[in-house]
């Protein structure tokens, strides 16, 4: 199924997808960056179908979307400092690595769990009532998709809102150590990012 998202009907394709999802489907969803591959994270057999969908090796982490910072609490033990930067980066083009919770065991790999929160009122929209999966919905190690056409993934869904914004995938940092550090370089302004660290009295950002 694919629809085409415009003005009008965003909230009854929002509607949709979640269904789609909360029954173990995938949806193929629009993000600030690109394409992303989605299911219910709370439903393990529903993110294992995602790696199938994908081909992705099982030692990969598969990021998770909620749609604020109250959402992410559940997941990822955060202090007041960690709380802070994340205020001052997200929304926005960054996967942020984090210590996990027990909440979602099946998405923690090295003793880490992924976080996004996308700054697309669309993308917002579909993790508002539970955490999906927010991984490129590309096959393991092709690019990301910057549209639709470009989508190398088979989903039960696809929601076609044109073009990504920054047509770049996530800039992904990890803070599950003292000293924050950037492993992939994407979308997004690395300075916010440092300068929120230093005055928050951290060591600095490793490139």
């Amino acid at each position: 199924m694919r629809l085409q998202l415009n003005a009008r009907n965003q909230g009854s394709a929002a509607r949709r997808a979640k269904s789609v999802m909360r029954r173990g489907g995938l949806v193929v969803y629009p993000t600030d960056t690109v394409y992303g591959l989605g299911a219910d994270a709370t439903k393990e057999e529903a993110v294992n179908a995602v790696y199938l969908a994908k081909g992705r090796p099982s030692d990969k982490a598969i990021s998770v979307a909620v749609a604020n910072l109250e959402q992410v609490k559940p997941l990822a033990r955060l202090d007041s400092k960690l709380e802070s930067i994340l205020s001052r980066m997200l929304p926005g083009p960054y996967t942020v690595l984090l210590h996990p919770t027990m909440e979602l065991p099946h998405l923690s790999v090295s003793g880490k769990i992924g976080i996004r929160i996308p700054q697309h009122p669309f993308a917002l929209m579909l993790c508002r009532d539970f955490p999906i999966t927010c991984t490129s919905a590309n096959l393991s190690g092709k690019p990301g998709p910057r549209a639709v056409s470009e989508v190398t993934v088979v989903a039960d869904m696809i929601i076609d809102a044109g073009p990504c914004p920054l047509g770049r995938e996530s800039t992904v940092i990890d803070f599950s150590s003292h000293r924050p550090r950037v492993l992939r370089r994407g979308s997004g302004d690395l300075g916010l990012i440092r300068q929120a660290v230093l005055d928050l009295g951290l060591p600095g950002l490793d490139q």
